[in-house]
């Protein structure tokens, strides 16, 4: 009579040994699966500062650590970035990188945001560098306020993880300015000693030129701090030594200016006036 009761209790004892063998096991790959987020990296901003109405390189790092992750399908991970007072040159067009490729792109002007949308599985630790060709829409004068001009990144994961997004590890915001002023930066680019005067002006803006090199072909506009050039002047022959250029400037309204100095390259810089009537 004792036999089969011994028999029965062995093979509870082992059906519990094989039932705590596949829990753990199952936690095991949810834990392996769902314990760690993507991340992205090194937000930045090229150049910094900005020139006035200039153009430049936005960029980021995409990182996930979390394993091979091909339940993309399903629960794709997508990235936003959102920008102020820059856009992207031409919307989708404007984005590169090895890591642009892993999502698939839309760009939304009315409120100046890319937003990618995974496409393909993304592999473990295998960073991913995206890049995106941006323009001042609104300069911001270096000074005038705090995270003037930049972007801000925001990555939801996948229904998959761990479902909660940190700031320290989902975004990353990079802000510049635009520089009030660069003569320092015209003599190096174009050795050139530029002064202007009267500053602030009420009709004329006098150009003092000394070039201490080789005769070179220069242009000159005036930008308002929105960026917009609003005045240009026809290409002028700078010679070795010595000359005054001027700018009539009655017709502007009171308020700040970048007059640009240039040559066919982009070389160059801007010097900031103001208008007095």
């Amino acid at each position: 009579m004792n036999t089969p009761v011994y028999f029965n209790l062995t093979i509870m004892k082992k059906v519990l040994v094989i039932l705590f063998v596949l829990a753990a096991s199952i936690s095991f790959i949810h834990a392996q699966t769902c314990s760690n987020n993507p991340f992205l990296a090194n937000g930045s901003i090229s150049p910094s500062p900005l020139a006035p109405g200039g153009t430049g390189i936005a960029s980021f790092t995409f990182n996930d650590n979390m394993g091979s992750y091909d339940g993309w399908q399903n629960d794709p991970i997508t990235v936003t970035m959102c920008f102020l007072n820059i856009a992207p040159t031409n919307g989708v067009s404007a984005i590169s990188g090895n890591g642009a490729g892993w999502f698939t792109w839309i760009y939304n002007s009315s409120i100046n945001c890319l937003q990618g949308t995974q496409n393909q599985t993304t592999n473990a630790n295998t960073p991913g560098n995206i890049s995106v060709n941006i323009y001042q829409t609104v300069p911001k004068v270096c000074g005038s306020s705090a995270n003037s001009m930049g972007y801000n990144i925001n990555l939801q994961p996948a229904a998959c993880m761990n479902g909660t997004n940190s700031a320290s590890d989902d975004a990353t915001s990079s802000y510049t300015c635009v520089a009030p002023t660069s003569v320092e930066q015209i003599n190096k680019q174009l050795q050139l000693d530029v002064a202007i005067y009267p500053n602030p002006t009420a009709s004329q803006l006098n150009i003092n030129i000394t070039n201490g090199s080789a005769p070179k072909t220069v242009f000159f506009s005036i930008t308002n701090l929105l960026g917009s050039v609003i005045k240009k002047m026809e290409a002028q022959e700078i010679t070795t030594g010595e000359q005054l250029i001027t700018f009539n400037v009655s017709d502007l309204a009171d308020g700040a200016y970048f007059l640009g100095v240039q040559d066919a390259n982009g070389k160059g810089g801007v010097v900031r006036f103001t208008v007095v009537q």
